[in-house]
């Protein structure tokens, strides 16, 4: 009697016949052969989980007796499942966002979003909308996103490091297959036509580093680039400036070092102030940077421990530069955190941290997230550090007002 109030093509799951076969039954083996009804039935119980709502480019519906009823503006379109590329555990989507039909950006949307309908308030409110719904509902659109994506074969897989970097082909798990790809937050470049990577950042929301320097015109030999050059070559003295080029052309391949020797020297411009030390550190770190700006960090209060472990990991091959290393002014509690940094990333060690949702379906601030002390890592100073487990772990350059004023016209 209920079944016939419904509309005609209404999912209801719970009203259905069942056919009692496959009550209690658990597979066990790998292989399960079902009849065309019951593959049917279940089909159908699963577009129950639908839960009636349905997306639209006008936005989020849910469709009842009466016709359809608006449950948002926002509207998510064109899923793609992101997927990890360590462990390949579903950690969201990529969907084009819309408002009221009208395209507003490609987004990542967390799984975290779907768990209740605060969350997803709370999400659609940064794109000007609002969410009406209920937790069911809010689960039936990742149903949804989810089942769409799959059918389109839409997948992509997720990197958190910024620059050149090297990984492991995610569709192969019987042996090491690497990759070599570029990363950056606009996009990830990749000679594996197979695989699609993007990149998210791992402990912070945003990039750090925000490389563009794929967006460069390639280099034309002209003769005012070569004259260009030859004034670069000359700004310093010849071993200073030799010391700096080959350590920061050298960071491009500072995964394969890692890969081959577990281990890559800090760079640490020291010398009075005035040097040039700061100038021309800045000049280089352009390497990687084109109309973006390099990340230069002062070593005071203002760089939490936080804030600095995001840096260190977020990196393949960026440098992190770190100015203002002056242990006397820092303190003995900051002194001892960048020191034991220093230490930890020349062998690009294993770092570890808890309180950080990885936007999974099953994460909670109880996970430890686990990471890398691999950017590449400069710090100035006025003075060249001593300890003897920095100095065997780093590439002093020394720099001289001197060779700073015969260059000066440069």
């Amino acid at each position: 009697g209920i079944r016939s109030l419904l509309e005609a093509g209404t999912p209801s799951s719970d009203l259905d016949t069942v056919d009692r076969t496959l009550e209690g039954s658990v597979p066990m083996e790998d292989e399960e052969t079902l009849t065309e009804d019951q593959q049917a039935e279940i089909d159908m119980a699963n577009r129950g989980q639908m839960a009636g709502v349905q997306i639209h480019r006008q936005g989020i519906f849910l469709r009842g007796g009466e016709g359809l009823k608006p449950l948002s503006h926002i509207a998510l379109t064109k899923p793609t499942r992101m997927l990890s590329v360590e462990d390949r555990m579903h950690i969201g989507f990529e969907c084009d966002v819309l408002a009221g039909g009208k395209f507003h950006s490609r987004s990542h949307i967390s799984l975290d979003t779907f768990k209740s309908r605060a969350r997803m308030h709370e999400t659609f409110s940064g794109y000007g909308g609002t969410f009406m719904g209920n937790d069911i509902q809010a689960g039936a659109i990742l149903t949804a996103l989810d089942s769409a994506a799959k059918k389109a074969n839409r997948e992509v897989f997720v990197v958190h490091r910024e620059g050149l970097d090297i990984v492991q082909n995610p569709h192969v798990t019987d042996e090491i297959q690497r990759d070599v790809i570029w990363a950056s937050p606009e996009n990830v470049l990749s000679a594996n036509p197979d695989v699609n990577y993007r990149f998210r950042a791992r402990l912070s929301n945003e990039p750090v580093f925000r490389s563009d320097v794929h967006a460069c015109a390639p280099i034309e030999n002209t003769p005012e680039t070569v004259e260009w050059l030859h004034h670069l070559f000359k700004i310093n003295e010849p071993l200073v400036v030799a010391q700096m080029v080959g350590w920061f052309v050298s960071t491009l391949h500072k995964q394969f070092y890692q890969d081959a020797f577990t281990q890559f020297p800090l760079l640490h411009p020291n010398g009075s102030a005035g040097s040039g030390k700061t100038m021309t550190t800045a000049l280089f770190a352009r390497l990687w940077h084109h109309t973006t700006r390099p990340v230069m960090y002062g070593c005071g209060a203002a760089l939490t421990p936080f804030m600095l472990k995001s840096a260190c990991q977020g990196s393949a091959s960026i440098p992190l530069i770190l100015d203002e290393y002056k242990p006397v002014e820092l303190g003995p509690v900051r002194t001892d955190l960048l020191l034991q940094t220093f230490r930890l990333s020349y062998n690009q060690a294993m770092g570890a941290t808890g309180g950080i949702s990885r936007g999974a379906a099953t994460s909670s601030f109880r996970d430890v997230t686990q990471f890398e002390y691999s950017a590449p890592l400069v710090f100035m100073a006025e003075s060249q550090e001593t300890q003897t487990a920095i100095v065997q772990r780093t590439l002093p350059v020394s720099f001289t007002q001197r060779g700073k004023d015969e260059h000066s016209d440069r």
